[in-house]
């Protein structure tokens, strides 16, 4: 083995090592490499509220929910927080809704005017902040008003009330203003005139002013009754018109209130209603899967005795419950024995014979797994695709599924007898898993190989952790 591999293989397990010391440390004290300090929250509803949910200080994490328990009328929620974050007696600690999906946050604020609480003390939660279920209230809400200013009634305006009076008092001044055009600018030339005289303080001018105002004003208004009669006439016209809209707006509003049309079933229509409720709950159904799902990825490293080589696995595992997951994996590893005949022709010893040689040759192969596996209590059962062939499995857990023993039953259609694979695994830190056993056993030829492994499986909230403290890291 040269000086590279050597250098290689340290370099990985030194990757291996730091990456297994970083998930204990996150898994045990969260994002943080620092000691941290433990407050206690009641709520009168903890609802939504996840182990590991986000605890922020001034919109910066600080720390994560460790514990959800039940004290009498009242949750008791454990939160685990950087030291150096004061939290007072009268700090406000309440659980915030963030994004439309809804992701739960658990946001401290303020405080400062009493003592800080300290480690180990408790806090009574305030009242939660609004998210996506207030935004849908207000919208109702919003609803029911606009729908209350176009029907009206019960001493409510109604928007034909407000349309008809604002159109009258449009209609009065225009006419007004029409039929008096000359006196009024009259009366403004004369008012500003005023004003001018005023100020120039010329009291004589003032007083002859004055009496043109009144003579022009007393003209005025012996001239506006013919005029005043004429807006009168022109007045009913537009009541007319008003009236007749007046009658449509009133059409329109007895087509919705009886359900007809788009806006009418959207206001009335019980079924439209129930359609756009089962959609919300389908959508709040959908959502809830989804933030349910746990999705794993992990390495997984074989050395096979036999065949004196290694082989690499590589999983994703989809699990939407405790009870059933979903497993990819991809495997480099060796290929069965092959055989090759060469015929050589021995002329040193009796003339014309031949000699032939049997060549074994083992290539790497590469094979796709796709497994769908059920638990029932402590038996685990597996069907689908083992390396690239048709299978079936089984696996049974002990002491709290950190040991496990199992069989895979594989390639059933090989000439030979199929592929079994017997295998013991013990699972340290949730994360970190070695093992052994026999592969392809019931195999006479040669092939049958004593196996031990070594690997890792992070959860997503492992990735998660490990994002997160990428920041610190960098610091």
């Amino acid at each position: 083995m040269g000086k590279t591999e050597i250098k290689v293989g340290i370099f990985v397990l030194l990757t291996v090592i730091g990456l297994v010391y970083l998930s204990i440390r996150i898994n045990s004290k969260g994002f943080s490499l620092k000691g941290q300090k433990t407050i206690y929250v009641n709520f009168e509803s903890a609802s939504g509220l996840l182990l590991r949910t986000p605890v922020e200080y001034a919109g910066i994490r600080v720390g994560y929910v460790e514990a959800i328990d039940l004290e009498g009328t009242k949750a008791r929620v454990t939160i685990k927080i950087d030291p150096k974050i004061p939290v007072y007696e009268d700090s406000e600690v309440g659980l915030h809704n963030r994004g439309i999906l809804g992701e739960k946050i658990l946001a401290i604020k303020h405080g400062g005017n009493k003592p800080e609480i300290p480690d180990g003390g408790s806090i009574d939660a305030q009242v939660t902040g609004g998210g996506i279920d207030d935004a849908f209230r207000n919208f109702n809400e919003i609803a029911q008003a606009v729908k209350d200013l176009i029907k009206g009634g019960d001493g409510k305006p109604s928007l034909r009330d407000i349309i008809s009076n604002v159109t009258e008092v449009s209609e009065d001044l225009r006419s007004l203003v029409r039929s008096n055009r000359q006196e009024l600018n009259d009366i403004v030339k004369n008012v500003h005139g005023v004003t001018k005289m005023l100020n120039e303080g010329d009291l004589k001018e003032i007083i002859v002013n004055l009496k043109e105002t009144s003579t022009n004003i007393k003209a005025f208004v012996n001239s506006a009754d013919p005029q005043l009669r004429e807006a009168v006439s022109n007045f009913k016209g537009v009541m007319t018109k008003i009236d007749d809209t007046v009658s449509t707006l009133n059409r329109v509003v007895a087509k919705v209130d009886r359900g007809e049309g788009t806006l009418g079933k959207l206001l009335n229509d019980e079924t439209t209603i129930t359609k756009v409720n089962e959609t919300l709950d389908g959508v709040n159904d959908f959502v809830g899967r989804v933030r349910r799902l746990e999705v794993s990825v992990g390495f997984r490293g074989e050395y096979l005795s036999s065949a004196q080589a290694s082989q690499s696995t590589a999983s994703f595992k989809l699990q939407p419950s405790e009870d059933k997951y979903f497993l990819f994996e991809f495997t480099n590893g060796p290929l069965a024995d092959s055989q090759r005949k060469t015929t050589i022709t021995d002329y040193s010893e009796t003339p014309g014979t031949s000699k032939i040689i049997t060549e074994k040759i083992r290539k790497d192969s590469f094979s796709f797994s796709f497994i769908f596996a059920k638990r029932f209590y402590d038996l685990t059962l597996k069907a689908g695709l083992f390396r690239s062939s048709g299978g079936f499995g089984a696996e049974y857990h002990l002491f709290r599924d950190r040991l496990s023993f199992g069989a895979d039953l594989f390639d059933l259609s090989r000439e030979e007898n199929p592929h079994l694979r017997l295998y013991m695994m013990a699972h340290l830190f949730k994360i970190f898993h070695i093992g052994g056993g026999i592969d392809d056993v019931i195999q006479q030829n040669g092939r049958r190989n004593y196996f031990g492994s070594v690997g890792l499986l992070l959860t997503d909230s492992d990735l998660k952790s490990l994002v997160s403290l990428a920041p610190i890291i960098s610091r």
